[in-house]
């Protein structure tokens, strides 16, 4: 190994090192999407209204090493970075050379968009790692196909769906790659058995999800169709300039303007830039056209920059290596300055949205012991997940209204329903004309109108009482 891919481990298990003491130490607490997968992940089951199941399956292995702290949650997104480094690896040097992989393992470990996402429990870390192992499996099978490996292949792409339902690109993509290369054509259409075996394996895997969806009136599905907003299509280039701009900050400016300076060179057609395009270009041109007729959050493309980001470091490493090493020191004095300001910047207004969900779970529970009420009714989905984790080690049930002609609108609505016949006293905190639907006449008492932060609305606190 040359003396540089040394000095970049030193500097990569350092930074690793700082990431987890910044997390650790760090005073900012979950959001309320993480408190809700850990929510989830208390009662594990094979579907969830708005995500597949596999999240809260790590969140639970996890916590039970490591405890129910917000760093104990944050720290299997550093883990599950680390592995997907190493399938970057593995395919990098299946399709050019031991060295260039190194630098593509280590670019990719430093994208602003994985530092950022270090500090996240999102579902995109577990898509990506299944993703890059999927891809490294694909080419393994190419090269040399086998049953056992067809076996392990369709598991690894249900594992993947099971993180995130975006793991169908996978599947366009290799109907593009298919069309495009003929070495792929000859290897399916030369192994059409194993291939069946393969996705008879998918299958069986994805299917206590498919049952869940089934019993549930396919929830997920209908959630998935109404967040892309496709029957709402009116053109935006303001929306589409941000999903641009998001790209950028995700892969780090260095990359994205030799990206476009070697475009010549990236496009050239051999059969590695061809696979890795057919994995990563679909996938930004399906985002960017949603972002330009709808709408598209930055890392709804996150799955390309397995392939992207190889397909930029391979490509400029061979021409212009100093630049890739640029890069790097660049992304890397980013990561190290993200990781500072969540050690010690949590007062900082950046971070204001995510403030003082602890000292409101305090206010509720001093009202709960006050008025010796042990029902909690919340009804924002994101405050419910944020008020029930911070209150997690007090004896109290949570409900969400949930009117009996009400769609469901998220999770909590069928696991912690406040159903019409309820008739036990609790604290309600939100919109009062929400539990109108309730059956027995009651008392209702304004306790409190609390601020949680600068950033988020006055919530009312309410005390209800039946007769």
């Amino acid at each position: 190994m040359e003396k540089s891919i040394r000095i970049s481990f030193v500097f990569l298990f350092f930074f690793t090192f700082f990431k987890i003491l910044s997390i650790y130490f760090s005073k900012i607490g979950l959001s309320g999407d993480e408190a809700q997968y850990w929510i989830w992940s208390q009662n594990l089951q094979s579907g969830y209204f708005s995500k597949p199941p596999l999240l809260p399956f790590i969140i639970y292995f996890f916590t039970n090493l490591f405890g129910d702290t917000a760093a104990a949650i944050k720290i299997s997104s550093v883990s599950i970075y680390i592995a997907t480094s190493v399938n970057i690896y593995l395919i990098a040097n299946n399709l050019f050379n031991r060295r260039i992989a190194y630098y593509c393992a280590i670019a990719f470990y430093l994208l602003p968009g994985v530092s950022f996402s270090s500090f996240l429990v999102s579902t995109d870390v577990p898509l990506l790692f299944f993703w890059s192992l999927s891809i490294y499996l694909l080419l393994k099978q190419i090269s040399k196909p086998s049953y056992l490996l067809s076996i392990i292949f369709g598991i690894v792409l249900a594992m993947g769906f099971l993180s995130k339902y975006a793991m169908i690109y996978f599947f366009i993509c290799t109907l593009i790659y298919v069309f495009f290369d003929q070495r792929a054509r000859d290897y399916f259409k030369n192994n059409i058995f194993k291939n069946l075996i393969g996705l008879f394996f998918f299958f069986i895997t994805i299917l206590p999800n498919i049952f869940w969806n089934t019993n549930n009136n396919w929830l997920t599905l209908r959630h998935t169709a109404d967040n892309a907003s496709l029957g709402n299509v009116s053109l935006s280039f303001i929306n589409f300039f941000e999903f641009f701009i998001a790209q950028i900050f995700i892969i780090g400016p260095v990359l994205a303007i030799t990206g476009f300076y070697y475009g010549k060179k990236i496009l050239t057609k051999n059969t590695s830039n061809v696979f890795l395009i057919c994995y990563s270009a679909p996938i930004l041109l399906i985002v960017g056209a949603e972002s330009l007729m709808v709408r598209a959050h930055g890392n709804w493309a996150a799955v390309s920059y397995v392939c992207l980001s190889i397909l930029i470091v391979a490509n400029i490493f061979k021409s212009n290596d100093r630049s890739v090493v640029i890069n790097n020191f660049i992304n890397l004095f980013f990561g190290l300055t993200f990781f500072l300001l969540i050690l010690f910047g949590n007062n900082l207004k950046i971070f204001d949205r995510l403030g003082g969900y602890e000292n409101f779970s305090k206010t509720i529970n001093v009202y709960a012991n006050d008025e010796k009420i042990n029902n909690i009714v919340i009804e924002e989905r994101l405050l419910f997940s944020l008020v029930k984790y911070n209150l997690r080690e007090y004896d109290l049930d949570f409900y969400c209204p949930k009117s009996p002609t009400e769609d469901i609108g998220h999770h909590f609505q069928i696991d912690n329903p406040l159903l019409k016949n309820f008739n036990n006293n609790f604290l309600y905190i939100g919109d009062i004309n929400r539990i109108s639907y309730l059956e027995n006449p009651s008392r209702v008492f304004l306790l409190n109108e609390y601020s949680i932060n600068s950033k988020a609305r006055d919530v009312k606190i309410h005390k209800v009482i039946f007769d």
